[in-house]
């Protein structure tokens, strides 16, 4: 998708490791801490994607009789780290869980227990949708490090945290008895976000429809969850009347007011969110916008910018 100059920024993610330390006892709560950084665009680079065969039978799921079920499968062997991730993401794309398992390191595969676990582990984190291999694989500590894009359905709730539509990640392949495998979790993931004037744009048409008092309208530039911080907020452009207006964009600073924020999508939020001021006959307040694909969406309002 062509657009403006897009800024990235390294993202906390939700990792398989993670999950599987929930095992199958509930939903997942575990965050991924990563740090953030600011980079050039994620498009700059060439694609280099040769056709793959993928093990397993393509698009099957693990099905509910596999709960619990502890068999080992047979470790597919790989010819080359490119061809390990290739093969590894082709799986997670198909979503054929079991081809994706038998791809794993065994140590790896060893902390999962059973394919069901493996399987039940991947309902809470993001599909991708279509990847393509980047730059030359590097040698790194412990294997080979092979970066790729990654496309993925954008989503913003409690589950996964924040799921941009496109991030940079870095997988590492390792050598196995008979061919490369795949560890799971990127060793690095950059996200790929709109650019900011996107947001400003985003809240000047929710505070429109908010000083209209239609609501249909403002819910159609939010994010599909409740509004987050101090959602009291919303209903001053409907219910006082006056100039209304939307002022500058700036960075979320953490602090005691955005611990809704925290709560909901772990930390980073600080990173690939945005504040946006509006103005009014009271006084002011601020929107919290976060980009879902090329769209900004309102998440949730502050009465101060600096989270105090």
């Amino acid at each position: 998708m062509r657009g403006p100059l897009r800024l990235v920024a390294r993202r906390p993610r939700r990792t398989l490791a993670a999950v599987a330390g929930i095992g199958l006892l509930g939903l997942v709560g575990a965050v991924g801490t990563n740090a953030l950084r600011t980079d050039a665009s994620a498009d700059g680079q060439r694609a280099s994607v040769k056709a793959f065969t993928f093990p397993g039978s393509p698009g099957t799921r693990a099905s509910a009789h596999l709960l619990g079920a502890a068999t080992p499968l047979p470790t597919t062997a790989t010819a080359a780290p490119r061809a390990a991730v290739a093969a590894y993401l082709g799986a997670r794309t198909a979503g054929n869980d079991r081809a994706a398992y038998e791809l794993l390191p065994t140590a790896t595969r060893a902390r999962y227990g059973s394919l069901a676990q493996w399987s039940f582990a991947l309902t809470s984190l993001p599909r991708p949708t279509s990847f393509r291999l980047l730059g030359p694989p590097t040698a790194t500590t412990g294997g080979v490090a092979v970066p790729v894009q990654v496309r993925q359905v954008p989503r913003l709730d409690a589950i996964s945290g924040y799921v941009p539509a496109r991030s940079n990640d870095t997988y590492l392949a390792l050598r196995g008895a008979h061919g490369w495998l795949v560890e799971p979790d990127p060793i690095d993931s950059v996200a790929g976000l709109p650019a900011d004037s996107g947001a400003g744009a985003a809240a000047r048409a929710w505070v429109s429809a908010r000083t209209a008092c239609d609501q249909r309208a403002s819910r159609a530039l939010q994010y599909a969850g409740q509004l987050l911080g101090a959602p009291d907020l919303a209903a001053a452009p409907c219910t006082t009347k006056g100039t209304w207006r939307v002022g500058g964009t700036s960075r979320l600073v953490e602090g005691p007011s955005t611990r809704a924020f925290l709560a909901a999508f772990g930390s980073g939020v600080d990173n690939w969110s945005r504040l946006v001021e509006v103005v009014g006959p009271p006084g002011h307040f601020f929107l919290a916008v976060a980009p879902l694909g090329e769209r900004w969406r309102v998440f949730g309002l502050l009465a101060d910018a600096n989270g105090s």
